[in-house]
């Protein structure tokens, strides 16, 4: 039997079966979404935001308890959509809640900063969570 009579007795077995797709256009069948290469993204975003944060940070801060925050750890939640960012004071001589509050009013500022740097076609949301007694060292992110 050569390699053409095999490849048809497979299509005919294929054929003879019934799916629960069978009488569906397919061009209106639901498709799988496509694998991102999400991990590779995900990284250089958060490499990204590590370099740029501090920049931003340090020079165009308006407020100066943000001036002296140090990014402890950055990572992408949600699918992408969301990045969150875990900040602490270096010197840790401001109270927390001035720390908070000064954080989630400049919360908006920082991301439209962000999205200036960024060369994506939309930016994610942030998610800044402050934590104090940290020493400010960098932890790479994940």
């Amino acid at each position: 039997m050569n390699t053409s009579n095999r490849w048809r007795d497979v299509a005919a077995q294929l054929c003879a079966q019934w799916r629960a797709e069978d009488g569906i256009d397919p061009r209106l069948e639901k498709r799988g979404r496509k694998t991102r290469s999400s991990l590779h993204q995900d990284r250089r975003i958060c490499r990204e935001a590590e370099r740029i944060l501090p920049l931003i940070l340090a020079s165009e801060a308006a407020n100066p308890l943000l001036r002296d925050l140090r990014i402890v750890s950055v990572d992408l939640l949600d699918n992408g959509r969301r990045l969150h960012i875990v900040l602490t004071d270096a010197y840790g001589s401001d109270p927390d809640s001035q720390v908070e509050q000064a954080l989630a009013g400049g919360q908006s500022w920082l991301r439209t900063e962000l999205a200036r740097n960024f060369h994506r076609k939309r930016m994610p949301l942030l998610s800044l969570e402050y934590v104090s007694g940290l020493s400010g060292e960098a932890v790479p992110c994940r």
